[in-house]
């Protein structure tokens, strides 16, 4: 204690104690029972690997409030923040801290839900005025979630007030990554773009990717995809169909699937509906002719 009031170093009152030893990654949510939203981007639990060269690691738990956990300035000194279960970071970590006396250079370790290392990156702390700051580890690996984070000391001591992932392994509507129930995310929640306000494919429409591409269903290729009907047609229109009503068919074409049809030259209704031309033929007159000769009628 006076190495630290030496320093200059103001510890909190301490919390509650946080259990060490032979305890399992999965039981660092039950070592601070801290109540937090379930969907916060910041630490909830310390993790039972944080060593003893930290004290009052429970004070870097919740948003910023002005207390800190200290970090000693000791080799091998570490604390190991929990960020939930279903909480998983995949951004940039924004450390927020407080209680320098000079600069501080060390490392942020990224780790898995099993405590294997994804990614390391440095941690920068050179502001020495009063009050809380904040400084940034950057993460280029969003597509490999880290459960927890490991701020290993350095030449002196510093304390956290908080940290922070800019990124949740839970999905946003918008964010051009599909996520969760999401089957679509083109990047914004703008309606009549075919993937709706809710990351859902908006009715007639397809989409793929990410960020998703939507395109229009065309329902009047398919008479089954339509229930237009003569004398009407189907108009195909962005996100759905209209059935407006046709011009007469005159004679000699003929309504093929509600469709009005030259069967003088429909290679697949030629003479009559439904009256199919054999590959390499085409159909002239109402007969399907090969296509070689003229006139040359197929028997």
């Amino acid at each position: 204690m006076v190495l630290l009031e030496a320093c200059g170093a103001e510890l909190d009152a301490p919390p509650a104690e946080v259990p060490r030893g032979n305890v399992g990654w999965e039981m660092a949510a039950e070592s601070v029972p801290t109540p937090l939203l379930a969907t916060d981007r910041y630490a909830d639990a310390v993790a039972p690997t944080t060593t003893v060269g930290v004290l009052q690691p429970g004070l870097a738990l919740g948003a910023p409030d002005e207390r800190g956990a200290v970090v000693l300035g000791l080799l091998g000194g570490a604390l190991v923040l929990d960020m939930g279960a279903d909480e998983a970071g995949t951004g940039d970590l924004k450390v927020h801290y407080r209680g320098l006396v000079v600069s501080v250079l060390t490392w942020v370790d990224f780790l898995r839900s099993d405590g294997s290392v994804i990614a390391s990156g440095p941690l920068t702390l050179v502001d020495l005025e009063a009050g809380v700051h904040t400084a940034l580890v950057p993460y280029l690996r969003e597509r490999d979630p880290y459960r927890y984070v490991r701020l290993n000391g350095g030449l002196a001591l510093y304390q956290v007030d908080a940290v922070e992932s800019s990124g949740l392994e839970v999905g946003e509507c918008g964010d051009g990554r599909v996520d969760g129930d999401e089957n679509c995310d083109d990047g914004d929640i703008e309606p009549g773009d075919g993937c709706g306000v809710d990351c859902r494919w908006e009715r007639g429409y397809t989409c793929d990717g990410e960020p998703s591409h939507c395109e229009d269903i065309n329902e009047c290729l398919d008479p089954s995809d339509n229930d237009c009907s003569w004398p009407r047609r189907c108009v195909n229109n962005p996100g759905g169909y209209t059935c407006e009503d046709e011009e007469p068919c005159p004679p000699p074409n003929q309504v093929c699937e509600n469709v009005c049809t030259d069967v003088e030259s429909d290679e697949q209704n030629c003479g009559r509906c439904g009256q199919n031309c054999r590959v390499g033929e085409i159909c002239q007159f109402g007969q399907c002719r090969t296509g070689l000769v003229p006139d040359s009628i197929v028997k």
